[in-house]
């Protein structure tokens, strides 16, 4: 099968805390308070894994926070664009950076490519 993603994806193991979605036009859902597991990182996104239905169209904030206690947290916003079902309570998301922060693209770089 032929890799369509702008960057390649690599495995991680990090929790991301969703509180707010909004969309360019002020729309929102806010007070969400899930949990959601990221399992693969990338120059262009990320995805995760969460038993929450969110809608694709969506912009949240997060901060990213690597396992490297040396590291510190890194605060982005991502857009979802893909989901689908793994079963009847968990759910995949594909979030695409809106602008990759240098500090991010740096750690990415130093630590998956390096």
């Amino acid at each position: 099968m032929e890799e369509r993603r702008k960057s390649t994806r690599h495995a991680v193991s990090v929790r991301l805390y969703i509180s707010d979605l909004f969309q360019q036009e002020h729309d929102g859902i806010h007070d969400l308070d899930t949990l959601a597991e990221v399992d693969t990182l990338s120059h262009s996104g990320l995805s995760f894994i969460s038993d929450c239905i969110l809608p694709v169209g969506y912009y949240f904030n997060a901060v990213i926070y690597l396992e490297k206690s040396d590291i510190p947290p890194v605060p982005t916003t991502l857009k979802l664009v893909r989901f689908e079902s793994i079963d009847r309570t968990h759910y995949r998301y594909g979030c695409e950076f809106e602008q990759l922060p240098d500090s991010l693209k740096e750690i990415i770089t130093q630590y998956f490519y390096a």
